[in-house]
């Protein structure tokens, strides 16, 4: 795994809205493996930080999708 790829995953880990084991079983990989993957102990694949992106990224579209929600009952008009 590269440097920054590395840094990327922990960065992710970081920002994520959840915990490493919920971000971990939202993207389909072991909770442990991400923690090892996350200390540098194991190098990750391009399928690996694959599943880690998707995963943050269905997150950002559910939360965009209820923030809107709140938005549309707060403001009805609009």
């Amino acid at each position: 795994m590269t440097d920054s790829l590395h840094a990327a995953i922990r960065r992710a880990i970081e920002l994520a809205p959840c915990s490493a084991r919920q971000l971990a079983l939202e993207a389909d990989i072991d909770p442990s493996l991400l923690a090892r993957m996350a200390s540098g102990d194991r190098t990750v694949t391009a399928a690996t930080a694959a599943k880690l992106e998707h995963a943050l990224r269905r997150w950002a579209e559910r939360s965009i999708e209820a923030a809107e929600g709140i938005r549309r009952a707060n403001n009805p008009r609009r």
